[in-house]
């Protein structure tokens, strides 16, 4: 019901207030409402001790890169810090009436922004340095880049002059060697000429030789091929004949005659002299037939005698000397006819003929010998072609070669005149950026105990007037000294957090020059929190609106 569920509300349902006592709020509430006093349980929160405030900063403190060294003793100065605050706190209101509240959000806000300006100075530090560093690097490499490429102009100028001079004698040698290729191609021109004159002299006459041959050639070549078909029985057949006819007769005759074998002598009835061929040839001449067909088809055909031709005559000028006469006779007669025929044919047509081939041997052997001398020639002057081409390809790997070394000592030169330029114009940046580098060293080296200090000053500082201030920090400064963290014995806080460009550009929007109202600016700038700036003068409301 209702009633029960009103009792389990009252009996369990807790509501928590939770005021600060600072300022006159609290008072102004007990006095408009009493029953937060009569109805309510008061439970007054005292100051963190300092074990808590240890415990605290070690638990942040946890993922700080930082040295085990120092974390203990940033730990202790964090508390002292909270600690002489608090302190300090009631002799400023008693000198100058005004409350400086210290409350655990002060000592969380000290090590949040000592977690983050630790972050931030030291990225910021370094990354300076390594451009500084970066500068000298690059300065240190130009010059011994600058040593290196003096170094190597030294060394191409020898080679680059002994390079200019062996292009110029082998320019000298191809001239020299091209005149003389000049000479010798115009004497090959020449006798070229001439013996391509000789060839077509030589030409003609061996036309009209194998022309004139043609006409007689051909009947020979029938008539030896038809007596190299002469059969063994034909001829044996021819032989045994007892009494052969005249036509039989004249046919041995004409080629008894013709391998000038001797005829026998004897007397006829009438007592004349007659001269027998018939058995001559039987039984000397045509004994070994395979021996006379190879003496005919091999006969010295080009050195026919005169009066050889002279005796055939009777017998060539016969109209019953034909091989159709004797074809009815006997085969092997029609191949021994056309012979003898072909005989007396080829040595009218060779007698004219012989005279040419005569002309035409010593034509030919004029055309070897001159062709012979040509080929020399030309052998001399491929052999002169090609030591030119060598030369030549020797003379354009000469001009590559000093072409690249022209072009890599202008290229070195170059690059020597604008290294020594820049080197001219950063000469004096070279020392700057060494005693920066130095500089920011130093500061890199300091950085925990000056952001430390620097924290401390934006999380509690910011009430103080300048005296306090300087107290407050000499006593800082001096205990981080104490337990040997890292820092600067004269601590500014424009010089560590300040960037002189920002500072001068605030002062040229209204800022005072003053230390400390730089100070009051840095901390108004670098606090995690909304700033309540006490203002009456409005220099600082100025300052802001510009």
């Amino acid at each position: 019901t209702q009633s029960t569920w009103v009792e389990r509300c009252r009996v369990f349902l807790h509501v928590v207030l939770c005021m600060s006592p600072v300022g006159t709020g609290l008072r102004t509430r007990l006095r408009k409402f009493p029953a937060l006093v009569n109805c309510c349980t008061i439970d007054w929160f005292s100051a963190w001790p300092t074990q808590a405030l240890e415990s605290v900063a070690e638990y942040f403190f946890e993922d700080v890169q930082m040295d085990e060294q120092f974390k203990k003793a940033v730990v202790d100065v964090c508390v002292f810090m909270h600690s002489s605050v608090q302190a300090s706190s009631p002799r400023f209101l008693a000198e100058l009436r005004f409350h400086v509240y210290v409350t655990p959000t002060s000592y969380l806000e000290l090590i949040t922004t000592f977690k983050a300006l630790l972050s931030k100075k030291r990225t910021e530090v370094s990354g300076s340095k390594y451009r500084y560093d970066s500068g000298l690097e690059q300065l240190h490499r130009t010059e011994r880049e600058v040593e290196e490429m003096t170094v190597t102009l030294e060394q191409l100028k020898p080679t680059l002059v002994k390079t200019a001079k062996d292009t110029k004698d082998l320019i000298a040698t191809i001239e020299s060697e091209s005149s003389e290729a000049e000479k010798t191609r115009s004497t090959v021109a020449v006798e070229e000429a001439a013996c391509n004159k000789k060839a077509a002299s030589s030409k003609v006459i061996k036309d009209e030789c194998e022309q004139q041959l043609a006409e007689a050639m051909p009947a020979l070549l029938a008539a030896e091929r038809a007596v190299a078909e002469i059969s063994k029985k034909e001829l044996s057949e021819i032989r045994s004949m007892q009494a052969p006819s005249d036509k039989i007769k004249r046919v041995i005759e004409a080629v008894c005659v013709c391998l000038e074998e001797q005829p026998k002598r004897q007397m006829d009835p009438n007592g004349r002299v007659t001269y027998d061929y018939w058995e001559v040839a039987k039984k000397k001449v045509m004994a070994d037939t395979e021996a006379f067909r190879f003496r005919l088809v091999n006969y010295d055909k080009e050195n026919i005698k005169d009066g050889v031709i002279e005796k055939i005559q009777p017998y060539v000028k016969d109209k019953n000397f034909r091989p159709e006469q004797v074809k009815a006779l006997s085969g092997a007669l029609v191949g021994l006819c056309q012979w003898v025929i072909a005989l007396d044919k080829f040595y009218r047509v060779n007698k004219v003929v012989k005279p040419k081939k005569e002309i035409l041997a010593i034509a030919e052997k004029e055309y070897d010998a001159a062709m012979a001398d040509l080929n020399q020639k030309k052998a001399e002057l491929k052999a002169v072609d090609d030591r030119i081409g060598a030369l030549q390809r020797r003379l354009e790997d000469n001009t590559e070669k000093k072409r690249q070394l022209e072009e890599e000592f202008d290229n070195t030169e170059k690059k020597l005149t604008r290294a020594t330029k820049l080197m001219d114009g950063l000469g004096g940046e070279k020392t700057r950026y060494t005693e920066t580098s130095k500089q920011l060293g130093d500061v890199y080296s300091k950085i925990l105990g000056d952001v430390l200090v620097s924290s401390g000053m934006i999380a509690y500082l910011g009430p103080f007037t300048n005296e306090y201030r300087q107290e407050l920090v000499r006593e800082w400064v001096a205990l981080c000294k104490g337990r040997r963290l890292p820092g600067s014995a004269q601590f500014e806080m424009d010089g560590f957090l300040g960037d002189p460009v920002a500072i001068q550009e605030w002062k040229l929007q209204g800022l005072p020059s003053d230390t400390f109202s730089v100070d009051n600016a840095l901390i108004s700038t670098l606090s995690r929190r909304w700033p309540l700036l006490i203002d009456p003068q409005g220099q600082a409301n100025n300052w802001v609106k510009n």
